[in-house]
């Protein structure tokens, strides 16, 4: 980032990119190692066609992959999500990171 940024405030994060016209084989890979990616981690999994891909469901059955592809990522350190279901995605990552950091209720 250019030091006009950092002076202003602006916060980066890395977008390791997923389902950019490649193979679900390479997305899972790249959710894989996240953590190698250095941080703050930003991951886009919603409803992406590697999930439809894994489980060869349509779109509007994604769900469960989403969920479990988000909690995957928060486990490999991802801070920032985009995602369409977002109460159920915000309880489970709030669950994720809180089970992460030992805090209680």
């Amino acid at each position: 980032m250019p030091p006009e940024g950092r002076r202003a405030g602006v916060a980066t994060c890395r977008d390791p990119g997923s389902s950019f016209g490649t193979t679900a084989h390479r997305d899972l890979d790249v959710l894989r190692r996240l953590r190698s990616y250095g941080g703050p981690i930003y991951v886009a999994t919603s409803r992406e066609n590697y999930i439809r891909g894994v489980l060869r469901l349509p779109i509007v059955e994604l769900l469960e992959g989403t969920a479990a592809a988000v909690a995957y990522g928060v486990a490999q350190g991802a801070q920032l999500v985009r995602r369409h279901d977002v109460r159920l995605m915000k309880r489970l990552m709030t669950m994720m990171q809180r089970s992460y950091a030992g805090d209680g209720p």
